[in-house]
């Protein structure tokens, strides 16, 4: 009783293999597991019959009389066959058929199964506890964090459930669930921005762009290319710092109405607008606010103010996030004209912290979920997105039309565009003049 998985494999130029998973004493497969492993090398060995093979020709494990010499060579079967190249004339269908098969094989070993179900059994129960732990958020701070990855157990714990409760299918049901997991929220993100194109505004529609550009992204040029694409009325950046003085002409051609702070190293959020404004105002980051700036137009654009905002992480610190989001709250609530809040709130929607927020201050969401950090890490030139830690909120007298990502531009968030329909005329201020980056 043998079964071939890789037949003809190449081995240096000349020389080829093929693998033979056999039972001892005609034993079937889901009592005993594979009991001998043939790998034929000799001479005598003819590649265009299948299963004939001699011993002496072949490395031979006989697992019938030693129960330890057999799991020794059921590991190594494993091994070999998961290392055997594929034919490069097989399909994808073939190949697959051919993994799954073994990963049947694999899993009918006694010790195989024994972890598989204490690997399923701590999936589950693991992501269930973190996800308890994270409700506790509200009482401990520090245990929100578990709460920005909500979606991530959420899927790890009915991948383990269902890998509990499903017989032999276990190893395609973990990896699976950890691998949907993982590029789930990435693939929504990649949706987002590769689909959502732009459309036309009516006279009453703002549209509004909020980024977190990144301290140490210089990529300019991309920049420029994402704001002359979206065409937002109002720009709202975090993290621009000195070194980014070469945006600034070109915005300011494109943005006549420029609330920044380019003389201050404490201040780091700035406002770009095609529409004159009212008034404006900033609140520097200390031990109880965040780092905020606001603008507010006249009656001509329906009163509408617009917060930029950048939150404290909370690896950083809780307590402090805790401070700057009571101070937030409070501030929203003396608010009396109507408002749009866009920026880094550095906490997902699910968490306590963002919950707690919409809630105090009665904000409204356009509902959905927008996956924006981080897309990039250090050296590594593209991550896939996990969190939905910048946001775009609006209060009553504002209705959101669509909210959607931007295409990454150098920095490790992406940027979030909202369309908005506010109670003032705002299709008419004339283009303004375009210029290149110019630079240092």
């Amino acid at each position: 009783m043998c079964w071939g998985l890789c037949d003809d494999a190449k081995i240096g130029k000349k020389v080829r293999k093929r693998i033979l998973i056999c039972a001892a004493h005609k034993t079937d497969w889901k009592s005993i597991g594979p009991a001998a492993v043939w790998l034929p090398f000799g001479p005598n060995f003819d590649t265009k019959k299948r299963n004939v093979a001699t011993r002496e020709d072949c490395l031979w494990f006989d697992g019938a009389r030693d129960h330890q010499a057999r799991r020794r060579a059921s590991y190594l079967v494993y091994l070999l066959v998961v290392s055997c190249p594929f034919r490069s004339t097989d399909m994808p269908t073939n190949v697959m058929v051919r993994l799954f098969r073994f990963l049947q094989l694999f899993e009918r070993d006694r010790s195989v199964r024994r972890l598989l179900v204490l690997a399923s059994a701590a999936t589950f129960i693991g992501a269930l506890l973190a996800l308890l732990l994270g409700l506790m958020g509200a009482y401990l701070p520090r245990l929100d964090l578990i709460m920005q990855f909500t979606v991530q157990l959420g899927l790890l714990a009915l991948a383990g459930l269902s890998a509990l409760l499903i017989c032999g299918r276990r190893i395609p049901i973990l990896a699976a669930g950890g691998a949907i997991a993982f590029l789930l929220p990435a693939l929504i993100s990649y949706w987002s921005f590769s689909f959502a194109k732009p459309e036309a505004l009516s006279q009453t529609s703002l549209k509004v762009l909020t980024y977190n550009i990144w301290a140490a992204n210089k990529n300019f040029d991309q920049m420029i290319d994402l704001f002359d694409r979206h065409q937002a009325d109002v720009l709202i950046l975090h993290e621009f710092a000195r070194w980014h003085a070469p945006l600034l002409q070109p915005l300011k051609d494109r943005y006549p109405y420029s609330h920044t702070c380019e003389n201050n190293w404490h201040c780091h959020t700035v406002i770009f607008s095609k529409h004159p404004w009212a008034s404006t105002g900033r609140q520097i980051r200390d031990r109880t606010y965040p780092e905020l700036a606001w603008i507010q137009f006249g009656q001509d654009l329906g009163s509408v103010r617009i917060y930029g905002v950048h939150m404290a992480r909370p690896l950083e610190s809780t307590v402090r996030q805790g401070k700057e989001l009571r101070a937030l709250a409070n501030l929203l609530r003396s608010t009396n004209n109507p408002y749009i809040i866009g920026g880094d709130f550095n906490a997902t929607p699910w968490s306590i912290t963002v919950r707690r927020l919409k809630k105090w201050a009665e904000l409204n969401a356009f509902p959905g979920i927008l996956p924006s950090w981080p897309i990039q890490q250090h050296r590594v030139a593209w991550f896939p997105p996990q969190l939905a830690i910048d946001h775009l909120f609006f209060s009553s007298g504002i209705e959101a039309k669509r909210v959607y990502l931007g295409r990454p531009a150098g920095s490790d968030h992406l940027p979030i565009v909202g369309e908005f329909e506010v109670s003032g005329t705002v299709r008419t201020a004339s283009a303004p003049k375009r210029s290149s980056i110019v630079q240092p």
